[in-house]
């Protein structure tokens, strides 16, 4: 009885361990999250704040290419590194995002 006390507790230290060691990656991911947030936010501030020269000119480092087909249809394909936020969607690290309007 002792033994497979014994036993569970050292089952459930190695599980509190794991937990943990998984929390702390979750919690640097919650900060690189963050930081890409807030400097996206910064760019949004900035460019609120903007003359029409200073917006082109923020444009041109966030959008790297805007495809313009037939029946309007856009493509615009962006150079920011989203990679975080969209990773669940792009598990092959895809650091583009593209949006299709139809």
């Amino acid at each position: 009885m002792i033994e497979d006390t014994r036993n569970k507790l050292s089952a459930l230290a190695q599980e509190l361990e794991q937990a943990k060691g998984k929390a702390a990656d979750l919690k640097n991911s919650a900060v690189a999250v963050q930081k890409e947030y807030d400097q996206i936010m910064s760019w949004a501030d900035l460019y609120a704040g903007s003359s029409i020269e200073g917006k082109k000119l923020i444009l041109r480092q966030l959008i790297d290419r805007v495809n313009i087909g037939r029946d309007f249809e856009i493509e615009v394909e962006f150079k920011i590194s989203v990679t975080q936020f969209f990773d669940f969607l792009h598990p092959e690290g895809d650091t583009c995002v593209y949006y299709r309007a139809s």
